[in-house]
């Protein structure tokens, strides 16, 4: 087992909120600001290894899987729609819009500190169709779409919102569809 409990956790709301409630007291102690947190409950949910900053430990767990991939492909070079971990795919393309945002001083989630990280493992940050080429038994095509066992354009949107986590893999999936002009060329 673990303690990383997501933001959203149907199985348990409850716990969901439980954990929330405690991750933003703890903000508040490291912050010196009034909070019911205490050292004692510091080290108590630490010793059961509970997980302060989720989104640190995410984008850790990406990481891995990303070096996962790179041992088994010899690149980063993960396609955009990258079939087997297709959460994997979504984080990859999320790292290159970041480093965009942080290129251009737009308040992006990407740290000096992360993108020496992913650059120290051969990230590369321009790609263009260069994955596309290198894995193409990895990437949905149109037919692929069209002969799924989807009953309908809904059956199919219903199984990209079950892979939706709290990384934003639909709204990354939207802004690749509008955005990805290989895509629009090739619309069925």
């Amino acid at each position: 087992g673990h303690c990383l409990v997501p933001h959203e956790f149907p199985e348990n709301p409850s716990l969901a909120g439980w954990v929330k409630r405690q991750r933003h007291q703890y903000k508040l102690f490291q912050k010196k600001k009034q909070s019911f947190m205490t050292k004692e409950r510091i080290q108590i949910l630490e010793d059961i290894g509970f997980v302060w900053d989720s989104h640190e430990a995410t984008w850790r767990e990406r990481l891995e899987e990303l070096l996962q991939f790179k041992k088994g492909h010899g690149s980063c070079l993960v396609p955009s729609n990258y079939l087997p971990n297709i959460k994997l795919a979504t984080w990859v393309k999320s790292q290159r819009r970041q480093y965009k945002l942080y290129q251009r001083n737009l308040s992006p989630n990407i740290s000096l500190a992360r993108i020496k990280v992913l650059e120290e493992h051969g990230f590369k940050w321009e790609v263009r169709s260069d994955s596309k080429k290198m894995f193409p038994e990895c990437v949905i095509s149109c037919t692929d779409i069209q002969e799924s066992e989807a009953d309908s354009d809904f059956d199919l949107i219903d199984e990209l919102e079950e892979q939706d986590n709290e990384e934003g893999f639909m709204d990354t999936l939207f802004d690749f569809l509008q955005d990805d002009s290989d895509f629009k060329a090739k619309t069925c």
